[in-house]
């Protein structure tokens, strides 16, 4: 199972989503960053054009970092093959994602919660 997300999927957020991403980051100083073989790194990763650490989000961060934003997440695998996730408002049960099947589906648990984490980075106000 794939633990956390990778460089180039991290290459794909938009300034505006790698920024909101440095400050939650940085209020969590007791995390720490990885590289594609699972090695801690301390320095920086150099994505797009912004100079700052970004993390390689595991599953748990992903979840931490919704949980931080009042955001339930529901994880189901009813598929053999694809995990389901759903993210919610934990105050109004409101499905928050933007999408028509109200879920992010994917083979890999990872790659299915990044897909809501970019869409939430994108979509919530600081």
């Amino acid at each position: 199972m794939k633990q956390h997300i990778t460089i180039e999927q991290l290459s794909k957020l938009t300034d505006k989503q790698q920024i909101k991403l440095q400050k939650w980051w940085m209020k969590h100083s007791d995390n720490h960053s990885f590289n594609e073989k699972g090695d801690q790194i301390w320095d920086s990763a150099m994505v797009g054009k912004i100079p700052f650490e970004l993390p390689l989000l595991t599953i748990g961060q992903m979840i931490e970092f919704l949980d931080d934003l009042d955001l339930e997440v529901c994880i189901s695998k009813p598929h053999l093959t694809q995990y389901d996730v759903s993210i919610y408002d934990k105050y109004t049960d409101k499905v928050t994602l933007d999408i028509d099947e109200g879920f992010y589906q994917s083979e890999e648990l990872c790659d299915a919660l990044w897909k809501a984490v970019k869409e939430v980075l994108e979509e919530k106000n600081d």
